[in-house]
């Protein structure tokens, strides 16, 4: 795998490991889980998490990244469901240093904002949380 697809899967498979969802890539065991995805949320699961990675800020000579994740969250007909599940994610990684995410080691993680998105189709609540991961990404050109 490349950089931002080893971050996106080995914060998946984190979030899976805590007890958040479950991150089986290519198909969802169950509606009544809460699926972990990368891209969009799924339809099949009633809550669900989905992993972005957008507009990195990279430093032109050190090894330095500041990668922006979006975890976009759906969750119940509940509306405090989608705080339970962004409360979670934030205490598993807001503030933490030294995280290695397969390949890719950070330096730190930091939530950036919280968005309500409103409804689905189906009434079920959402929310977008924005993570700052502080990273190293060294290439030819920035070795570190």
């Amino acid at each position: 795998m490349t950089w931002t697809p080893d971050l996106l899967t080995g914060m998946a498979q984190a979030l899976d490991d805590a007890g958040i969802g479950i991150y089986t890539p290519g198909h969802f065991t169950s509606s009544t889980d809460c699926g972990i995805t990368l891209g969009t949320t799924n339809d099949e699961s009633v809550k669900a998490i989905a992993l972005f990675a957008y507009s990195p800020v990279d430093h032109f000579v050190l090894a330095d990244v500041m990668q922006p994740v979006q975890i976009r969250i759906r969750g119940t007909l509940d509306v405090t469901s989608v705080d339970t599940i962004g409360d979670a994610i934030f205490d598993l990684w807001h503030g933490t240093t030294g995280l290695i995410f397969n390949s890719v080691h950070t330096s730190m993680i930091r939530r950036n904002s919280v968005v309500p998105l409103g409804r689905d189709e189906r009434n079920r609540w959402m929310a977008s949380h924005n993570y700052y991961v502080s990273a190293n990404r060294p290439t030819a050109s920035r070795p570190d």
